[in-house]
Parts: C-alpha cells; sequence; structure tokens
C-alpha cells in the first residue's frame, strides 16, 4: 500500500516531467523561427568587385598548343583566376615570346598544339632559363621513342610498351589532400567503382625522377619502381619538367594538379581557398501526389509519404553522423499539367525540420514538363503566399541549360531574394564564378549517388585546391525511378556509404548551407593578397575583403609555430587551413627536418618522448624528396 506521502511525491514527479514535456515542446514551437532564412543577407560584394589581373602585371602562368574551348584551358584559366595570378595562352609556340624580364612562374604544353621536331629547341630554351614546365598530356609513344631530347627532359628511361594494362591507380599521399590512396578493385562490388583508363603507355622513368601517381600492376611480375608512371617530375638544371601520362589536365582534377606541381616547385607554397562543404537536396521535397501510381506499387505510400516516412528519416541519420548542414532545394510540384497542386501542409512541416537542423531551404525550378521558368516560379510564388510570405530563398537549383534564365529572373518578384545557384557537375564547366552581376555559380563536385574511383580522385583535387565541395542527391529519382536502381533503398544505401566515407579526410573544413558558402565565394573571387617571406615569418597582406578570408599553406618540412592576425588548423602532415582574421597576418614556421624523436623512458601505459634539436640527415631529406622508389 502507497502512504500518501509516497503517492504526494509520485504525483508531483508526474506533474513536473508532464509539465516539461509540455513545456520544451510549447518552448521549440515558439522559438523555432521557421519562417526566417537565417542564411539569407542582401549580398555586399558583386560582380564589379571581382578580381582581375592587370595588364601591368607579372605573367605568372603560360599555356602553349591550346585552343580556347580546350579543357586545359578552362582548368589553367580557372586556375590562374582562383590563385591570383596572371593568365596567358597561345596556340602555337612561336606566338609566345619569352621576355627575360618577366619570366612566369610556370609554362603549361599541350602536346596536342606541339610540333616536336620544329618546336623542341624552344622549350629547351625555356627550360634552360630555368622555368618550370608542365606537359598536361604527352605525345604518342612513337614520338617519345624517336626523340631523345626529350626523353631526357621528361625523365623517361625507356617506352617499355605502347600500350599495357594496369589493374588500378595508387595516388601517393602528400600531392593532394587526402592522403595515399589505392585505387583498385579487390572483389566484383568494387569493380564497379573503377573507371580509370587501364590501358596507358608504360614508361619507365629515370632514378632521379618523384612519381606522385602511378599504375598498378601485379607485384609478383613487377617489382614497384618499374610500375608504369602517371604522373611525375624530372629536374633538369633549375628547371622542374612535370609529365601527365592522361588526359587528367582536361578536366577539374586539373585544379589539384597544378597546386600540387606549384607546391612541389615552391619553397613553400600560399594560396586562398573558401573553405565550405555543402550537401544539396535536389527536388526535396516535393509536396504533390505525382506520380502515385507507382509510389504505391513500391512504397505503398503517396509521393509526399514516401518522403516524410522513408526519405527525411533517413537523410537525417546520415547528415546528423556526418555534422553536416544541408540546403533542401523544394519542388512545389515536377508536373505543371497534371490536376495535382501542392498540399498546404507540407511546407510549414518542412520549414521547421529544415530550421532544426540549421540548414536552409532553396527553390529547384527543375520541372517536368515545357513550361517555362518564370511560368514555373510563378506558380510556385502562389502557393508560398498561402503558406508564408516571410522565407527568402536565397538559393537556387537550376540544370545547365536553364542557368542563363533562372538568373535573369533574379531580383523580379518571383525571385527577389536569390543570391547564389547551383548546378550538376560538368567536367568542363566552371566550379565557383559569377552567374549574374549579383548572383554566383556553385557547381555540384560530385553526386551524392554515384562515386567511382576517378570521381574521388576529382574530390581530392578540388578538396586541394579550392578547399570547397558540394555533393548533390538528386531526389527526382526516387520520384520518377526509371529502374530499381533508383529505389530509395538502393540510393540511401550508396550515400550513406560513400558519404560515410570518402569525406572523412576534409572533416576539417567547415560544414556550410548554400548561402553561407556564397558568401565566402564571394569573397574568394573578390579578394586580392600580397605574401613575403622574412627567415622564419611569412607575412600576408589581405586586400578587397568583407569578412574572413582563409589560405592553404604547404610547406616542406616546416610547421607552423605561431600566427598573428588569424589562427590554423593542421589539414595534413605540411599542410594547414589558414584563417585570416586580419589585412596583416604573420605566420611563423619552425624547421621540422630538425627534431629526432627518441624513447627515454616506458611506464606501464604511457611512452614518454623527448625530441632535441640537430642538423637534418641525408636520410630523411632524400626519403621526402622520392616517394617513388618504394
Amino acid at each position: 500500500m502507497v502512504s500518501r506521502r509516497t503517492l504526494f511525491v509520485i504525483t508531483m514527479m508526474m506533474a513536473v516531467l508532464f509539465f516539461l514535456f509540455i513545456f520544451s515542446g510549447v518552448m521549440k514551437e515558439s522559438l523555432n523561427d521557421y519562417e526566417i532564412n537565417q542564411y539569407a543577407e542582401e549580398p555586399v560584394l558583386s560582380k564589379t568587385s571581382q578580381w582581375k589581373y592587370g595588364q601591368s602585371d607579372s605573367s605568372n602562368i603560360v599555356l602553349v598548343g591550346s585552343k580556347k574551348d580546350s579543357g586545359i584551358y578552362n582548368v589553367a584559366s580557372q586556375w590562374s583566376i582562383y590563385n591570383k595570378r596572371k593568365f596567358e595562352a597561345y596556340n602555337t609556340v612561336d606566338l609566345y615570346k619569352l621576355s627575360d624580364d618577366n619570366l612566369p612562374k610556370l609554362i603549361l604544353i599541350d602536346s596536342e598544339g606541339i610540333n616536336f621536331d620544329k618546336d623542341l629547341a624552344v622549350i629547351e630554351k625555356w627550360i634552360g632559363k630555368g622555368i618550370n614546365i608542365v606537359f598536361c598530356n604527352l605525345p604518342e609513344p612513337e614520338v617519345i621513342k624517336k626523340n631523345d631530347k626529350l626523353s631526357a627532359f621528361l625523365g623517361i628511361q625507356n617506352v617499355y610498351e605502347d600500350s599495357a594494362e594496369i589493374e588500378g591507380v595508387e595516388l601517393f599521399g602528400g600531392f593532394l589532400l587526402g592522403g595515399d590512396t589505392f585505387y583498385i578493385a579487390e572483389d566484383d562490388e568494387e569493380d564497379k567503382l573503377q573507371d580509370f583508363e587501364l590501358n596507358i603507355p608504360w614508361y619507365q622513368t629515370t632514378s632521379g625522377t618523384k612519381t606522385y601517381i602511378v599504375g598498378l600492376m601485379d607485384k609478383s611480375k613487377v617489382e614497384n619502381e618499374y610500375m608504369p608512371s602517371i604522373l611525375w617530375r624530372n629536374s633538369v638544371g633549375e628547371a622542374k619538367v612535370f609529365a601527365v601520362n592522361g588526359d587528367f589536365m582536361s578536366e577539374l582534377t586539373g585544379l589539384g594538379f597544378l597546386s600540387g606541381i606549384v607546391s612541389e616547385c615552391s619553397e613553400y607554397y600560399l594560396y586562398p581557398v573558401v573553405n565550405a562543404q555543402n550537401m544539396s537536396i535536389v527536388n526535396f521535397p516535393s509536396f504533390s501526389e505525382e506520380n502515385n501510381d507507382k509510389m504505391m506499387e513500391i512504397y505503398s505510400r503517396s509521393q509526399p509519404a514516401v518522403f516524410k516516412e522513408i526519405v527525411w528519416p533517413n537523410l537525417l541519420a546520415t547528415v546528423e553522423k556526418n555534422r553536416s548542414k544541408i540546403t533542401c532545394f523544394l519542388s512545389p510540384q515536377y508536373d505543371y499539367e497534371d490536376a495535382n497542386e501542392p498540399i498546404d501542409t507540407e511546407l510549414i512541416f518542412y520549414l521547421k525540420l529544415i530550421r532544426e537542423q540549421n540548414s536552409e531551404a532553396g527553390l529547384s525550378v527543375a520541372r517536368k514538363n515545357s513550361i517555362d521558368v518564370k511560368d514555373k516560379l510563378a506558380r510556385d510564388r502562389q502557393y508560398f503566399i498561402t503558406q508564408t510570405n516571410q522565407y527568402k530563398f536565397s538559393s537556387f537549383y537550376a540544370q545547365r541549360d536553364d542557368i542563363e534564365r533562372t538568373v535573369k529572373l533574379a531580383g523580379s518578384i518571383d525571385a527577389e531574394d536569390m543570391t547564389t545557384i547551383t548546378t550538376d557537375y560538368h567536367n568542363n564547366g566552371i566550379v565557383l564564378s559569377y552567374a549574374g552581376d549579383n548572383v554566383t555559380l556553385q557547381m555540384s563536385t560530385i553526386d551524392g549517388f554515384d562515386h567511382t574511383y576517378r570521381q574521388d580522385m576529382r574530390v581530392k583535387a578540388l578538396e586541394t585546391a579550392l578547399g570547397y565541395s558540394n555533393i548533390m542527391i538528386d531526389m527526382h529519382r526516387v520520384s520518377w525511378p526509371k529502374n530499381e536502381e533508383d529505389y530509395f533503398e538502393k540510393l540511401s544505401e550508396k550515400f550513406s556509404k560513400y558519404t560515410n566515407t570518402f569525406w572523412q579526410p576534409f572533416k576539417k573544413f567547415e560544414q556550410t548551407t548554400l548561402s553561407e558558402s556564397d558568401k565566402r565565394v564571394r569573397n574568394f573571387l573578390v579578394m586580392d593578397f600580397d605574401e613575403s617571406r622574412n627567415e622564419d615569418t611569412i607575412s600576408i597582406d589581405v586586400k578587397n575583403i568583407e569578412e574572413t578570408a582563409w589560405f592553404i599553406l604547404r610547406t616542406h618540412g616546416e610547421a607552423v609555430k605561431d600566427i598573428t592576425g588569424g589562427n590554423f588548423t593542421e589539414l595534413e602532415k605540411d599542410i594547414y587551413l589558414i584563417k585570416a582574421d586580419a589585412s596583416h597576418v604573420e605566420i611563423e614556421l619552425k624547421d621540422t627536418y630538425n627534431e629526432i624523436y627518441y624513447y627515454i623512458g616506458k611506464d606501464e601505459d604511457t611512452d614518454i618522448v623527448e625530441n632535441n634539436e640537430t642538423e637534418s640527415t641525408e636520410e630523411s631529406v632524400s626519403d621526402s624528396e622520392d616517394n617513388s622508389q618504394k
């Protein structure tokens, strides 16, 4: 039998718990400003203030042998803008007149536009002046076989086979962010990820070269040092000559390759980055009961119910595990010619969920039929007016063919808050730019439902060059599936697997929504900087910024000891993310080659380690200089 006192205590506890439960729900509801986009702000920086190199600037990067519509030209011109370097391009070698008073940092060579019988003598003069050369692709093996001087410049000892079959690719650590990576399939499932070119010319390089990427063969048949080289460096006098065996420089992977190459040519390398990791959920959610027959057949639910009860919980689990921010590009309806109109209650429901995740809602202009972009957005606006008229949709998704028409609507009644557009990845596209006077374009870097080996290398390259990624998950595949591969059960498994593995090396970059990223992209495109070094201190003077500037600093055997005017995060050995809070930043370095670690004692649980300063050994230097000789 329960005493009165015990009954009173139990009653009070139940009352308190009930009050707390109800009160927390009320507070959560009242404090959730779901009608306000916390990330939407009127942009300060516009296209008119974007950085442009002046005629008086020194020529840092020169491209010869490539046309303006080529992939190599697209990569080189973008990289120069992002790195604030003057860029010049010439279709042929004889059109470029080298000035001894203005030697370039790098000359890029597109072998497709080079006559090596005639032009090699000019290239030899460039190398003799100590200019670093990058062969963005190589001529046919027959050309290299018959030209000993070209072979010597490239560091090729022998053309072992004109075409050899490899099993995979190894990317050595330290060249791109992400560490040493083996791209070789271990089973039939992984074999689906293998999309590198597996038949390549087999060049055996000389002992003085340094290899960054190599083709993999059966180790029982071929020793490591004789495996086919894909990217390597040869030293010729004071110049360094890089060779790319493949078409990597014709796509956006080349942005990261150029950053790695310049780092290898320099005592240290400091360059600006965006520092933004985005996840774009496109055409999600949909508020109309469209394609319901197929949805009922697969999921026994209407389309809105599929998104609410199946898709959202699965997405949320992956997002929360990775502490990601998301931008959901709403699609009130996809088919504007049927009788299915958006459901009234869905918008508020999702705006609350998105706000609880500190994320953002944007708008998708994708649609099923030929309705014009303007008419689609007008129809959507009428729906939003009946639900809420306060939320500012500043981020938009548009397919490539719709970008120009969508940008023209910026500032109109149907898209008055538009500040940025995202679109699907394209090999010959522009990653970050202004799509209009006051609208930025942030291209997706990868499909969240698709991740191959070559795509993974591209992700590493873009993170290296820009500190930027934009994973795109297009839910149109779920709404309008073409086959069983588009069923959410399979897509969800891929999304979770890829996100939980391939993006882990880049967790030190910041998670952002598209509007947050937009601010950083504007700052990145507008800013300029000067940097210099005096003994152990690097000085940076940042110009034209409205907010914080971000840089990556790459060294060779030096670590950041201290910084004034900002702070730093170590991304990997000898690679640092620099945050510049002030217009003048000073970075003090220390030499890590001079540190020798040894054990002085050991207790039950802990190794006690000290270090002494001493002269660097030849062994440590040689190990860092040649990672091709394994």
